[in-house]
């Protein structure tokens, strides 16, 4: 379960624990106020004055997303 937070990232619970993403772990802005997951699985963070991020787990150390601003993809996702 993901979830957006006001300031805060996103959480991701998977039923055991809490794991926290921020700005840190490269989101577009820690103020989430959307996620969805496309057809291929891909989860979708629309945030507040950042654009879209989008997960792509924590195969990269310390860059778990990749972001859409303005029209511009920049590619990974």
């Amino acid at each position: 379960m993901w979830l957006g937070t006001d300031g805060g990232g996103v959480v991701r619970y998977d039923g055991k624990e809490f794991k926290t993403f921020t700005t840190r772990e490269g989101l577009a802005h820690d103020v989430v106020k959307a996620i969805a997951e496309d057809q291929q699985g891909r989860l979708w963070f629309g945030t507040q004055g950042g654009g879209v991020s989008c997960y792509k787990s924590a195969q990269i150390p310390h860059r778990a997303f990749v972001h859409l601003w303005a029209g511009v993809w920049a590619a990974g996702c």
